[in-house]
């Protein structure tokens, strides 16, 4: 990236991630986190502000690693209003996405979602007391949940948790028959999201870094997981894809023995 972009990061930063915008952006996200705005004009205009492009928006995958402007307009100002649906690959399923995350007859777990709920009405599993709308998390660990769902969201969240085959397991316990699991993951294509590279004051350090089978990242890269393989022991593979953002989508399906 370069200086003007850096100096445009740091503006950003300081114009939008203060308590006065916080406060401000707080009252307009929950309007935003609908179905009627995700299928709107206005979220598209969002997500495209800055490109000249579409089509080769759609296939550029290094947003992440080389933070152009639209990366930098969506992840660091209209993150305020767009939460968890800022994420590139989220924008471009949105119409497979939104029939499940907004089907009031559906139960969900967004795990790990506090600071950016993927809806309203998925139910939060995370360590922190309150999610950005002030609501109480009711669950801190997927072990305190005693109901079956239809779904299970996460972003950005497995990357900082050591054993995965226990939260792969307790996946498994909590989801429906066909029930399916959506996870958008940072992927080892950008560089600060590697693990032994991520640090994070409130967050756990990056455990793992995230490929998908039949890439060949570099192997002196600490860590390395294939996701997609790790994930197929527990789950039948719907669709993944690097979708954008330096980042993976998986989508998982449960399967009866």
């Amino acid at each position: 990236m370069n200086l003007p972009g850096k100096l445009n990061e740091i503006v950003y930063q300081v114009i939008f991630n203060n308590p006065v915008a916080n406060a401000y952006y707080k009252s307009k996200r929950k309007s935003y986190l609908t179905k009627e705005f995700l299928l709107s004009e206005r979220y598209d205009e969002l997500m495209l502000r800055h490109v000249a492009d579409r089509k080769k928006f759609l296939e550029y995958i290094n947003d992440a690693e080389d933070k152009p402007q639209n990366f930098r307009f969506r992840h660091f100002k209209a993150n305020k209003i767009l939460g968890s649906w800022r994420w590139k690959g989220l924008w471009k399923l949105k119409n497979e996405l939104i029939p499940v995350f907004f089907d009031p007859e559906k139960k969900g777990i967004d795990f790990g979602g506090a600071f950016g709920p993927i809806s309203m009405q998925a139910e939060i599993i995370d360590f922190s007391k309150k999610d950005i709308f002030d609501r109480p998390v009711r669950f801190h660990s997927l072990e305190e949940v005693t109901f079956k769902t239809d779904f299970i969201f996460s972003s950005h969240t497995l990357e900082h948790i050591e054993n995965l085959d226990l939260i792969f397991q307790q996946f498994k316990g909590i989801l429906k028959p066909e029930g399916i699991i959506v996870l958008n993951l940072p992927a080892y294509s950008c560089t600060r999201w590697q693990s032994g590279i991520h640090t994070h004051k409130d967050f756990n350090d990056h455990r793992w870094t995230f490929y998908l089978e039949g890439t060949k990242p570099d192997p002196n890269i600490k860590n390395l997981l294939a996701i997609d393989t790790f994930a197929a022991k527990y789950f039948r593979i719907e669709k993944k894809e690097y979708a954008g953002d330096n980042s993976i989508i998986l989508f998982l399906k449960n399967y009866t023995s």
